[in-house]
């Protein structure tokens, strides 16, 4: 393939909720890269407009099965609450659409085989973002928890873990549109 036809390749994308981390992360990146954001999904229509028009992105749904249904969308971008990328990836996959999910890209191992084997059934791929890897933090994680016999599920997963401790604030991304 020659550099004028590489040129001319634009993956359109679909972002499956109107979260924070796209907004500041996801979009500039597929933006730099030469990608299209078509349509924005959110459980809510007001969100999903003021996220929409904010982000200069023409369109905007309330239906995942409308997202991922798109002719011209070629990827889907995860970033609803983390409970729902289960049901919202196997969407993608079932319509033949590659998927970047955030993390935790599920709350089970066994919800996680699923979209495994959805992607892999439907050809196309699946990826988890993970930001930051070589962050000292992420380095120390790396190098220690090899040592560790034992780990429960509240160490490794505070979101999926239960309620927070009096006075902290759920992450932006996760909590959803603003209460107006």
């Amino acid at each position: 393939m020659s550099a004028s036809d590489q040129s001319s390749l634009v993956t359109r994308w679909a972002l499956i909720g109107a979260s924070d981390i796209a907004a500041t992360r996801i979009i500039p990146a597929i933006r730099a890269h030469g990608g299209h954001i078509n349509v924005v999904q959110s459980g809510s229509a007001d969100w999903a407009t003021e996220y929409a028009a904010r982000l200069g992105i023409d369109e905007w749904t309330t239906s995942v099965e409308d997202a991922v249904a798109r002719r011209d969308v070629d990827a889907v971008y995860v970033s609803s609450h983390n409970a729902k990328h289960h049901n919202q990836v196997i969407a993608a996959a079932r319509a033949g659409k590659h998927v970047l999910a955030e993390k935790p890209l599920a709350l089970s191992v066994d919800d996680a085989r699923a979209m495994v084997d959805a992607c892999r059934a439907a050809g196309v791929v699946l990826a988890t973002n993970h930001h930051l890897p070589s962050s000292p933090v992420h380095m120390a994680m790396k190098e220690t928890l090899p040592r560790v016999r034992r780990l429960t599920r509240r160490a490794t997963s505070p979101v999926a873990s239960g309620p927070l401790p009096d006075g902290a604030r759920q992450p932006a991304c996760q909590r959803g549109p603003p209460r107006r």
